[in-house]
């Protein structure tokens, strides 16, 4: 057992299609995470929007379950902030806008944001795509500012901010307290040696993605199921003194629970643990002023 000891969680993402959202933090919580993020995809969430009634269970839910929500994640299987294609661009602009606000309403201090794809045979040039970037991270960070809910970068393999030091290098750009960094270790194995990535975005980092792949096909499988070594990844993340949560964002369809609780025991050998539930890591969003 390593000695140090990291607060560890879970998305809800795993148990998109076999249960309800409600459900699905009730499971989470049987299983002993009390930090979650909410994925906030269709069919547990549309168009990043849920109503009145829905905002209020799924807020007494975490609360009843004594559970801390740290963030909410739309996946992005849709949404694309750098399209080239002006409906699409705003659609993905209003969408994440929903998002922002229903962080706010349920409480969750973090926002989880992919900046988008090129088109892997016919990438558009940097010259189009970047300034896109800055526009739409322009305005989404407007409203973070209002609603107190950050937003976390994330890196991800899909030609557009492919490493950390790509996400770092935005988030020295723009300045801003509300722009986090994201470090997704199994999008970082993709395209370059984990632990070296993860360097980049420290100064940033507001959360960390946990899941296994191998470089042959990109997944977010159970760890240990890839060829991911964990081990240099937490002794970067002790040395920085990294406080703030890891979320196992794991997607097992066919065995969902035993996914997570395969991959919370191996992570146990390297220093994650599943957090107290009462234990809050992160300043929950305050009213706008």
């Amino acid at each position: 057992m390593a000695e140090s000891s990291r607060a560890l969680g879970a998305a809800t993402y795993t148990y998109l299609y076999s249960c309800s959202l409600l459900e699905a933090l009730r499971r989470l919580a049987q299983s002993g995470v009390g930090l979650v993020e909410l994925t906030v995809a269709p069919p547990h969430v549309d168009r990043c929007t849920l109503d009145r009634e829905m905002r209020e269970r799924v807020r007494n839910e975490i609360a009843e379950l004594g559970m801390t929500a740290v963030s909410l994640n739309p996946t992005y299987l849709d949404i694309n902030l750098v399209s080239l294609n002006t409906d699409m661009r705003e659609a993905s602009l209003e969408q994440l806008k929903a998002a922002l606000r229903l962080g706010h309403d349920l409480e969750v201090p973090m926002l989880v944001l992919f900046a988008g794809r090129r088109h892997p045979l016919a990438p558009a040039p940097r010259a189009l795509v970047d300034p896109l970037l800055f526009d739409q991270l322009g305005q989404l960070l407007k409203l973070s500012e209002e609603l107190g809910v950050k937003i976390g970068l994330e890196n991800g393999p899909t030609l557009v901010l492919d490493k950390c030091e790509d996400v770092a290098e935005v988030c020295r750009i723009i300045g801003s307290p509300s722009l986090r960094a994201v470090f997704d270790v199994a999008n970082s194995h993709m395209v370059e040696e984990p632990s070296a990535g993860l360097r980049h975005v420290l100064p940033y980092l507001g959360l960390v993605h946990l899941s296994d792949t191998t470089r042959v096909r990109w997944e977010h499988s159970r760890v240990g199921s890839g060829d991911i070594a964990f081990g240099p990844i937490a002794t970067v993340l002790d040395r920085a003194r990294y406080e703030g949560p890891s979320i196992m964002e794991i997607v097992d369809l066919a065995s969902p629970t035993e996914g997570l609780t395969s991959s919370a025991r191996k992570l146990a050998k390297d220093g994650w643990q599943l957090a107290s539930p009462l234990r809050t890591l992160i300043n929950k969003p305050s009213a706008p002023k």
